[in-house]
């Protein structure tokens, strides 16, 4: 955070799409007030956010704690849904398995040729070979 602080005060003024989106790290009323100075956008910003912080509803809002819960809670949503995607997906694979070897089973009790039925099913001849 730092360097990006760093890199607002120095950067070129007519850069807004830089400065714009950076102002959302500075935590100090000061230097927010300081980076702002000179464009009436960015100034009436800076007191909205400074009267916000000051108020005690949002007091909670407005903290390092607070982000983190939010992105911890974030990611551990992402990766339980992409755990559940993937189980779902194991879940169907291995159905889709499960049929085509009482397929495979059933065809084997009608007699029916080993290679038709690897042909039909998907399964390797071996695997069928190894169905009881």
């Amino acid at each position: 955070m730092d360097k990006l602080e760093e890199l607002c005060y120095t950067c070129d003024r007519d850069n807004f799409e830089f400065k714009y989106s950076s102002v959302l790290t500075i935590r100090d009323k000061e230097k927010l007030l300081k980076y702002c100075k000179g464009d009436s956008v960015m100034e009436e910003y800076a007191k909205e956010t400074i009267e916000l912080n000051n108020n005690d509803i949002y007091k909670d809002i407005f903290t390092k704690e607070k982000d983190e819960e939010i992105i911890r809670k974030s990611e551990i949503m992402y990766a339980t849904d992409k755990g559940i995607e993937a189980g779902i997906e194991v879940g169907i694979e291995t159905g889709i398995e499960q049929r085509n070897t009482e397929i495979a089973k059933n065809m084997l009790e009608k007699n029916m040729d080993v290679s038709l039925i690897s042909e039909l099913t998907g399964l390797t001849i071996e695997e069928i070979k190894n169905i009881k």
